[in-house]
Protein backbone atom coordinates (compact mmCIF):
# COMPACT_ATOMS: atom_id res chain seq x y z
CA UNK A 1 0.00 0.00 0.00
CA UNK A 2 2.83 2.36 0.90
CA UNK A 3 4.52 1.51 -2.41
CA UNK A 4 1.34 2.44 -4.32
CA UNK A 5 1.07 5.78 -2.50
CA UNK A 6 4.74 6.46 -3.20
CA UNK A 7 4.26 5.65 -6.89
CA UNK A 8 1.22 7.95 -7.12
CA UNK A 9 3.16 10.78 -5.43
CA UNK A 10 6.08 10.41 -7.83
CA UNK A 11 3.69 10.41 -10.80
CA UNK A 12 2.01 13.60 -9.56
CA UNK A 13 5.40 15.30 -9.14
CA UNK A 14 6.46 14.26 -12.66
CA UNK A 15 3.19 15.59 -14.10
CA UNK A 16 3.65 18.89 -12.24
CA UNK A 17 7.22 19.19 -13.55
CA UNK A 18 6.02 18.48 -17.09
CA UNK A 19 3.28 21.10 -16.77
CA UNK A 20 5.77 23.64 -15.44
CA UNK A 21 8.16 22.83 -18.32
CA UNK A 22 5.40 23.15 -20.90
CA UNK A 23 4.25 26.45 -19.41
CA UNK A 24 7.85 27.71 -19.40
CA UNK A 25 8.28 26.73 -23.04
CA UNK A 26 5.03 28.44 -24.01
CA UNK A 27 5.97 31.59 -22.09
CA UNK A 28 9.39 31.63 -23.77
CA UNK A 29 7.84 31.17 -27.22
CA UNK A 30 5.30 33.91 -26.54
CA UNK A 31 8.04 36.23 -25.35
CA UNK A 32 10.09 35.46 -28.46
CA UNK A 33 7.08 36.12 -30.67
CA UNK A 34 6.38 39.37 -28.82
CA UNK A 35 10.01 40.44 -29.27
CA UNK A 36 9.86 39.52 -32.96
CA UNK A 37 6.62 41.44 -33.32
CA UNK A 38 8.14 44.42 -31.53
CA UNK A 39 11.18 44.25 -33.82
CA UNK A 40 8.93 44.07 -36.86
CA UNK A 41 6.98 47.08 -35.60
CA UNK A 42 10.26 48.92 -34.98
CA UNK A 43 11.38 48.10 -38.53
CA UNK A 44 8.11 49.46 -39.86
CA UNK A 45 8.51 52.61 -37.79
CA UNK A 46 12.13 53.24 -38.78
CA UNK A 47 11.46 52.47 -42.42
CA UNK A 48 9.01 55.36 -42.50
CA UNK A 49 11.41 57.78 -40.80
CA UNK A 50 12.46 59.21 -44.14
CA UNK A 51 9.87 61.43 -45.78
CA UNK A 52 10.03 63.38 -49.02
CA UNK A 53 11.19 66.95 -48.43
CA UNK A 54 8.20 69.20 -49.10
CA UNK A 55 9.58 72.43 -47.65
CA UNK A 56 11.31 74.40 -50.41
CA UNK A 57 13.47 76.26 -47.91
CA UNK A 58 14.87 73.02 -46.47
CA UNK A 59 15.39 71.64 -49.99
CA UNK A 60 17.41 74.59 -51.27
CA UNK A 61 19.22 75.05 -47.95
CA UNK A 62 20.43 71.46 -48.23
CA UNK A 63 21.44 72.04 -51.85
CA UNK A 64 23.39 75.11 -50.68
CA UNK A 65 25.31 72.91 -48.20
CA UNK A 66 26.44 70.63 -51.02
CA UNK A 67 27.35 73.60 -53.22
CA UNK A 68 29.42 75.05 -50.37
CA UNK A 69 31.17 71.68 -50.01
CA UNK A 70 32.03 71.75 -53.73
CA UNK A 71 33.46 75.25 -53.44
CA UNK A 72 36.00 73.97 -50.92
CA UNK A 73 36.81 70.94 -53.07
CA UNK A 74 37.31 73.22 -56.07
CA UNK A 75 39.97 75.44 -54.49
CA UNK A 76 43.19 75.17 -56.50
CA UNK A 77 44.68 78.65 -56.35
CA UNK A 78 46.04 80.11 -53.12
CA UNK A 79 47.38 83.40 -54.47
CA UNK A 80 46.56 86.38 -52.29
CA UNK A 81 45.23 89.12 -54.54
CA UNK A 82 44.61 92.73 -53.62
CA UNK A 83 40.91 93.26 -53.11
CA UNK A 84 39.27 95.47 -55.72
CA UNK A 85 36.15 97.25 -54.39
CA UNK A 86 32.99 96.06 -56.11
CA UNK A 87 34.41 92.66 -57.04
CA UNK A 88 34.08 89.33 -55.28
CA UNK A 89 37.09 87.93 -53.47
CA UNK A 90 38.31 84.48 -54.51
CA UNK A 91 36.67 81.83 -52.34
CA UNK A 92 40.01 80.74 -50.85
CA UNK A 93 40.68 84.27 -49.62
CA UNK A 94 37.17 84.61 -48.24
CA UNK A 95 37.74 81.50 -46.12
CA UNK A 96 41.40 82.30 -45.27
CA UNK A 97 42.73 79.19 -47.01
CA UNK A 98 46.35 79.72 -48.00
CA UNK A 99 47.68 76.26 -48.82
CA UNK A 100 46.80 72.60 -49.37
CA UNK A 101 46.89 71.86 -45.64
CA UNK A 102 44.32 74.60 -44.94
CA UNK A 103 42.12 73.19 -47.71
CA UNK A 104 42.31 69.62 -46.38
CA UNK A 105 41.48 70.72 -42.85
CA UNK A 106 38.52 72.72 -44.14
CA UNK A 107 37.20 69.66 -45.99
CA UNK A 108 37.65 67.59 -42.83
CA UNK A 109 35.51 70.15 -41.03
CA UNK A 110 32.72 69.51 -43.52
CA UNK A 111 32.76 65.70 -43.55
CA UNK A 112 30.48 63.72 -41.25
CA UNK A 113 32.19 62.19 -38.21
CA UNK A 114 30.69 58.81 -39.10
CA UNK A 115 32.23 58.96 -42.58
CA UNK A 116 35.66 59.96 -41.26
CA UNK A 117 35.69 57.23 -38.59
CA UNK A 118 34.56 54.48 -40.96
CA UNK A 119 37.32 55.34 -43.44
CA UNK A 120 40.08 56.50 -41.06
CA UNK A 121 40.21 59.84 -42.83
CA UNK A 122 42.68 62.51 -41.80
CA UNK A 123 44.24 65.62 -43.30
CA UNK A 124 46.90 63.64 -45.16
CA UNK A 125 44.54 61.23 -46.96
CA UNK A 126 41.25 63.16 -47.19
CA UNK A 127 41.72 63.83 -50.93
CA UNK A 128 41.42 60.07 -51.56
CA UNK A 129 37.85 60.06 -50.18
CA UNK A 130 36.31 63.11 -51.85
CA UNK A 131 35.62 63.91 -55.49
CA UNK A 132 35.68 67.43 -56.90
CA UNK A 133 33.98 68.95 -59.92
CA UNK A 134 35.15 71.82 -62.12
CA UNK A 135 32.82 74.63 -61.09
CA UNK A 136 33.90 76.70 -64.08
CA UNK A 137 32.35 74.15 -66.44
CA UNK A 138 29.96 72.15 -64.25
CA UNK A 139 27.33 72.67 -61.57
CA UNK A 140 25.41 70.53 -59.11
CA UNK A 141 21.62 70.28 -58.95
CA UNK A 142 19.61 68.39 -56.35
CA UNK A 143 16.81 66.30 -57.87
CA UNK A 144 15.11 64.79 -54.83
CA UNK A 145 15.56 64.75 -51.08
CA UNK A 146 14.23 62.63 -48.22
CA UNK A 147 14.53 63.67 -44.60
CA UNK A 148 14.48 61.97 -41.19
CA UNK A 149 14.02 64.64 -38.55
CA UNK A 150 15.82 64.08 -35.26
CA UNK A 151 15.72 65.89 -31.93
CA UNK A 152 19.03 67.62 -32.58
CA UNK A 153 20.03 66.78 -36.14
CA UNK A 154 18.12 66.03 -39.34
CA UNK A 155 19.41 63.40 -41.75
CA UNK A 156 18.74 64.25 -45.40
CA UNK A 157 19.32 61.84 -48.26
CA UNK A 158 20.00 63.74 -51.49
CA UNK A 159 19.92 62.46 -55.04
CA UNK A 160 21.42 64.90 -57.52
CA UNK A 161 23.27 65.36 -60.76
CA UNK A 162 26.25 67.17 -62.23
CA UNK A 163 25.47 69.16 -65.38
CA UNK A 164 27.62 70.86 -67.97
CA UNK A 165 27.17 74.65 -67.69
CA UNK A 166 27.37 75.18 -71.45
CA UNK A 167 25.15 72.36 -72.66
CA UNK A 168 22.99 71.45 -69.64
CA UNK A 169 23.86 67.83 -70.39
CA UNK A 170 23.88 65.52 -67.37
CA UNK A 171 27.42 64.30 -66.69
CA UNK A 172 26.82 62.05 -63.70
CA UNK A 173 24.52 61.25 -60.78
CA UNK A 174 25.75 61.86 -57.23
CA UNK A 175 24.31 60.92 -53.85
CA UNK A 176 24.88 62.39 -50.40
CA UNK A 177 23.73 62.25 -46.83
CA UNK A 178 23.60 65.77 -45.41
CA UNK A 179 23.31 66.21 -41.65
CA UNK A 180 21.95 69.57 -40.49
CA UNK A 181 21.86 70.66 -36.86
CA UNK A 182 19.37 73.52 -36.77
CA UNK A 183 20.31 74.28 -33.17
CA UNK A 184 23.96 75.00 -33.92
CA UNK A 185 23.35 76.04 -37.56
CA UNK A 186 26.00 73.55 -38.67
CA UNK A 187 26.09 70.81 -41.29
CA UNK A 188 28.19 67.85 -42.33
CA UNK A 189 28.43 65.74 -45.48
CA UNK A 190 28.53 61.97 -45.98
CA UNK A 191 29.46 61.23 -49.65
CA UNK A 192 27.92 58.06 -51.09
CA UNK A 193 29.17 55.90 -53.94
CA UNK A 194 25.72 54.94 -55.17
CA UNK A 195 22.02 55.34 -54.47
CA UNK A 196 20.64 53.72 -51.32
CA UNK A 197 17.54 51.70 -50.57
CA UNK A 198 18.11 51.22 -46.83
CA UNK A 199 18.71 54.62 -45.28
CA UNK A 200 18.18 53.72 -41.62
CA UNK A 201 21.85 52.95 -40.82
CA UNK A 202 22.71 56.53 -41.79
CA UNK A 203 20.37 58.24 -39.33
CA UNK A 204 22.55 60.17 -36.92
CA UNK A 205 20.82 62.39 -34.35
CA UNK A 206 24.04 63.70 -32.79
CA UNK A 207 24.79 67.36 -32.28
CA UNK A 208 27.14 68.88 -34.86
CA UNK A 209 29.71 71.26 -33.47
CA UNK A 210 29.95 74.47 -35.45
CA UNK A 211 33.34 75.32 -36.93
CA UNK A 212 34.55 78.04 -39.27
CA UNK A 213 33.61 76.04 -42.37
CA UNK A 214 30.29 74.26 -41.74
CA UNK A 215 27.86 77.13 -41.18
CA UNK A 216 24.35 76.57 -42.58
CA UNK A 217 23.03 79.53 -44.53
CA UNK A 218 19.50 80.67 -43.80
CA UNK A 219 17.23 80.19 -46.83
CA UNK A 220 13.84 81.85 -47.07
CA UNK A 221 12.46 81.82 -50.59
CA UNK A 222 9.48 83.97 -51.50
CA UNK A 223 7.17 83.60 -54.52
CA UNK A 224 9.32 86.05 -56.48
CA UNK A 225 12.41 83.89 -55.89
CA UNK A 226 10.62 80.77 -57.09
CA UNK A 227 9.25 82.53 -60.18
CA UNK A 228 12.78 83.65 -61.03
CA UNK A 229 14.13 80.12 -60.47
CA UNK A 230 11.64 78.53 -62.87
CA UNK A 231 12.08 81.24 -65.49
CA UNK A 232 15.90 81.09 -65.30
CA UNK A 233 15.96 77.30 -65.41
CA UNK A 234 13.78 77.17 -68.51
CA UNK A 235 15.50 80.07 -70.29
CA UNK A 236 19.01 78.76 -69.64
CA UNK A 237 18.10 75.26 -70.72
CA UNK A 238 16.37 76.55 -73.85
CA UNK A 239 19.58 78.33 -74.79
CA UNK A 240 21.80 75.33 -74.04
CA UNK A 241 19.83 72.07 -74.11
CA UNK A 242 16.61 72.18 -76.06
CA UNK A 243 15.86 68.53 -75.21
CA UNK A 244 15.38 69.50 -71.57
CA UNK A 245 13.44 72.66 -72.40
CA UNK A 246 11.21 70.91 -74.95
CA UNK A 247 10.28 68.25 -72.40
CA UNK A 248 9.38 70.98 -69.90
CA UNK A 249 6.64 72.29 -72.20
CA UNK A 250 3.09 71.42 -71.19
CA UNK A 251 2.14 68.34 -73.22
CA UNK A 252 -1.01 69.80 -74.78
CA UNK A 253 0.72 73.11 -75.46
CA UNK A 254 3.68 71.35 -77.05
CA UNK A 255 1.28 69.61 -79.43
CA UNK A 256 -0.79 72.69 -80.28
CA UNK A 257 2.08 75.16 -80.66
CA UNK A 258 4.85 73.02 -82.17
CA UNK A 259 2.99 69.94 -83.40
CA UNK A 260 5.02 67.96 -80.86
CA UNK A 261 7.92 68.47 -83.28
CA UNK A 262 11.17 69.35 -81.52
CA UNK A 263 12.71 70.67 -84.74
CA UNK A 264 10.04 73.41 -84.82
CA UNK A 265 10.86 74.32 -81.23
CA UNK A 266 14.59 74.34 -82.03
CA UNK A 267 13.99 76.63 -85.01
CA UNK A 268 11.97 79.02 -82.82
CA UNK A 269 14.74 79.14 -80.19
CA UNK A 270 17.51 79.60 -82.77
CA UNK A 271 15.77 82.46 -84.55
CA UNK A 272 15.10 84.32 -81.32
CA UNK A 273 18.22 83.40 -79.33
CA UNK A 274 19.56 86.95 -79.10
CA UNK A 275 16.31 88.27 -77.62
CA UNK A 276 15.79 85.30 -75.32
CA UNK A 277 19.31 85.52 -73.92
CA UNK A 278 18.71 88.93 -72.38
CA UNK A 279 15.21 88.36 -71.05
CA UNK A 280 14.25 88.49 -67.39
CA UNK A 281 10.99 88.74 -65.46
CA UNK A 282 9.37 92.16 -65.15
CA UNK A 283 6.11 91.05 -63.51
CA UNK A 284 4.68 87.89 -61.97
CA UNK A 285 1.46 86.59 -60.45
CA UNK A 286 0.94 83.48 -58.32
CA UNK A 287 -2.27 81.42 -58.23
CA UNK A 288 -2.59 78.54 -55.77
CA UNK A 289 -4.88 75.60 -56.56
CA UNK A 290 -5.56 72.30 -54.81
CA UNK A 291 -3.02 70.20 -56.72
CA UNK A 292 -0.59 72.74 -58.14
CA UNK A 293 0.70 76.31 -58.04
CA UNK A 294 0.67 78.55 -61.11
CA UNK A 295 3.33 81.21 -61.68
CA UNK A 296 2.36 83.65 -64.43
CA UNK A 297 5.47 85.58 -65.48
CA UNK A 298 5.78 88.41 -67.96
CA UNK A 299 8.97 89.71 -69.56
CA UNK A 300 9.70 93.29 -70.62
CA UNK A 301 8.14 92.64 -74.03
CA UNK A 302 4.81 91.63 -72.46
CA UNK A 303 5.37 87.97 -73.35
CA UNK A 304 3.97 85.41 -70.92
CA UNK A 305 5.49 82.29 -69.35
CA UNK A 306 3.03 80.24 -67.33
CA UNK A 307 4.63 77.68 -64.99
CA UNK A 308 2.47 74.93 -63.53
CA UNK A 309 4.29 73.58 -60.47
CA UNK A 310 3.11 70.28 -58.99
CA UNK A 311 5.94 70.33 -56.44
CA UNK A 312 8.68 72.91 -56.18
CA UNK A 313 11.18 70.82 -58.16
CA UNK A 314 8.84 69.85 -60.99
CA UNK A 315 7.12 72.18 -63.42
CA UNK A 316 5.70 72.45 -66.93
CA UNK A 317 5.54 75.67 -68.91
CA UNK A 318 3.31 77.39 -71.46
CA UNK A 319 4.88 80.21 -73.48
CA UNK A 320 1.81 82.32 -74.25
CA UNK A 321 -1.82 82.91 -73.33
CA UNK A 322 -3.38 82.29 -76.73
CA UNK A 323 -2.37 78.79 -77.88
CA UNK A 324 -4.44 77.25 -75.09
CA UNK A 325 -7.20 79.68 -74.17
CA UNK A 326 -7.74 80.18 -70.46
CA UNK A 327 -11.16 80.07 -68.82
CA UNK A 328 -10.75 83.78 -68.02
CA UNK A 329 -10.27 84.60 -71.71
CA UNK A 330 -13.27 82.49 -72.71
CA UNK A 331 -15.42 84.16 -70.06
CA UNK A 332 -14.39 87.66 -71.19
CA UNK A 333 -14.90 86.71 -74.84
CA UNK A 334 -18.36 85.23 -74.20
CA UNK A 335 -19.49 88.42 -72.49
CA UNK A 336 -18.06 90.77 -75.15
CA UNK A 337 -19.95 92.26 -78.09
CA UNK A 338 -18.50 92.02 -81.62
CA UNK A 339 -16.28 95.07 -81.05
CA UNK A 340 -14.93 93.54 -77.82
CA UNK A 341 -14.34 90.22 -79.53
CA UNK A 342 -12.50 91.95 -82.38
CA UNK A 343 -10.32 93.84 -79.90
CA UNK A 344 -9.50 90.68 -77.94
CA UNK A 345 -8.52 88.84 -81.12
CA UNK A 346 -6.48 91.79 -82.41
CA UNK A 347 -4.60 91.95 -79.14
CA UNK A 348 -4.00 88.21 -79.35
CA UNK A 349 -2.51 88.62 -82.84
CA UNK A 350 -0.12 91.33 -81.63
CA UNK A 351 0.89 88.98 -78.80
CA UNK A 352 1.85 86.44 -81.45
CA UNK A 353 4.05 89.03 -83.17
CA UNK A 354 5.62 90.12 -79.88
CA UNK A 355 6.28 86.47 -79.09
CA UNK A 356 7.86 85.96 -82.52
CA UNK A 357 5.27 83.25 -83.12
CA UNK A 358 4.90 83.96 -86.81
CA UNK A 359 3.45 80.55 -87.59
CA UNK A 360 0.39 81.15 -85.38
CA UNK A 361 0.06 84.71 -86.69
CA UNK A 362 0.21 83.42 -90.27
CA UNK A 363 -2.31 80.63 -89.69
CA UNK A 364 -5.13 83.01 -88.67
CA UNK A 365 -4.72 85.09 -91.84
CA UNK A 366 -7.44 84.78 -94.45
CA UNK A 367 -6.25 82.09 -96.84
CA UNK A 368 -6.66 84.17 -100.02
CA UNK A 369 -4.96 87.17 -98.40
CA UNK A 370 -1.95 85.21 -97.21
CA UNK A 371 -1.52 83.30 -100.45
CA UNK A 372 -1.71 86.44 -102.58
CA UNK A 373 0.63 88.49 -100.39
CA UNK A 374 3.08 86.03 -98.84
CA UNK A 375 2.68 82.47 -100.08
CA UNK A 376 4.55 80.96 -97.12
CA UNK A 377 5.10 81.50 -93.44
CA UNK A 378 8.78 82.27 -94.12
CA UNK A 379 7.88 85.13 -96.46
CA UNK A 380 5.37 86.41 -93.92
CA UNK A 381 7.96 86.27 -91.14
CA UNK A 382 10.50 88.16 -93.23
CA UNK A 383 7.93 90.87 -94.02
CA UNK A 384 6.81 91.26 -90.41
CA UNK A 385 10.35 91.32 -89.01
CA UNK A 386 11.26 94.00 -91.52
CA UNK A 387 8.16 96.16 -91.07
CA UNK A 388 7.00 95.34 -87.53
CA UNK A 389 10.21 94.17 -85.93
CA UNK A 390 9.76 95.80 -82.50
CA UNK A 391 7.71 94.61 -79.52
CA UNK A 392 4.61 96.73 -79.18
CA UNK A 393 2.03 98.10 -76.80
CA UNK A 394 -1.39 98.37 -78.45
CA UNK A 395 -3.88 101.24 -78.61
CA UNK A 396 -7.21 100.67 -80.30
CA UNK A 397 -8.61 103.20 -82.79
CA UNK A 398 -12.21 103.74 -83.89
CA UNK A 399 -13.99 100.46 -84.60
CA UNK A 400 -16.26 100.04 -87.62
CA UNK A 401 -17.87 97.30 -89.61
CA UNK A 402 -19.13 96.43 -93.05
CA UNK A 403 -21.72 93.74 -92.48
CA UNK A 404 -19.95 90.81 -90.79
CA UNK A 405 -16.52 92.24 -91.55
CA UNK A 406 -15.02 94.19 -88.64
CA UNK A 407 -12.39 96.89 -89.03
CA UNK A 408 -10.07 97.74 -86.14
CA UNK A 409 -7.25 100.31 -86.52
CA UNK A 410 -4.31 99.81 -84.13
CA UNK A 411 -1.54 102.10 -82.99
CA UNK A 412 1.60 100.13 -82.11
CA UNK A 413 4.06 101.85 -79.77
CA UNK A 414 7.46 100.17 -79.40
CA UNK A 415 8.08 98.95 -75.85
CA UNK A 416 11.79 99.66 -76.34
CA UNK A 417 11.10 103.40 -76.33
CA UNK A 418 11.77 103.83 -80.03
CA UNK A 419 9.85 106.70 -81.57
CA UNK A 420 8.91 104.67 -84.65
CA UNK A 421 5.21 104.26 -83.92
CA UNK A 422 3.36 102.02 -86.37
CA UNK A 423 -0.23 102.11 -87.59
CA UNK A 424 -1.96 98.96 -88.80
CA UNK A 425 -5.59 98.26 -89.65
CA UNK A 426 -7.02 94.80 -88.92
CA UNK A 427 -9.88 93.44 -91.03
CA UNK A 428 -11.53 90.52 -89.26
CA UNK A 429 -14.31 87.96 -89.51
CA UNK A 430 -15.42 86.02 -86.42
CA UNK A 431 -16.16 82.30 -86.47
CA UNK A 432 -17.39 79.67 -84.01
CA UNK A 433 -15.46 78.31 -81.02
CA UNK A 434 -13.52 81.55 -80.42
CA UNK A 435 -12.02 81.41 -83.90
CA UNK A 436 -11.38 84.20 -86.37
CA UNK A 437 -9.72 84.97 -89.70
CA UNK A 438 -8.17 88.30 -90.59
CA UNK A 439 -6.16 90.36 -92.98
CA UNK A 440 -4.53 93.75 -92.61
CA UNK A 441 -3.95 96.78 -94.78
CA UNK A 442 -0.51 96.59 -96.38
Amino acid sequence: MDKIKKYIMISIIVVIILIIAIVAILVYQRKAEDEKSANDIQKIVTSTNFMQVTDKNIFYQTEDCIEEYYKYLNINDYKQEEYIPGTEQPFAQQKDINNEEDKNNAILNLLATKYKEENNINASNVSNFVESINLDNEFYRAVSQRIAEGVDTSTIYVEGEILNRDTYEIISQLYYIVYIDYGTSAFSIYPLKESLEDLEPYINDVKIEKNKNNYVKTVKLEDEDMAFKYFSDFKNSAMKNTNYAFNKLDEQYRQNRFGNDKSQFDAYINKNANELRGLTISQYLVNTYDNYTEYICKDKYQNYYIFKVTDFTNYTVILDTYTIMSDNFKSAYDKADVQGKTMLNSDKWIQMLNNRDYTSAYNVLDETFRNNNFGSVDNFENYMRQNYGEHYDVEFGDFSNEGNTYIQPLTLTPISGSEEIKEITIIMRLSDNYGFTMSFVI
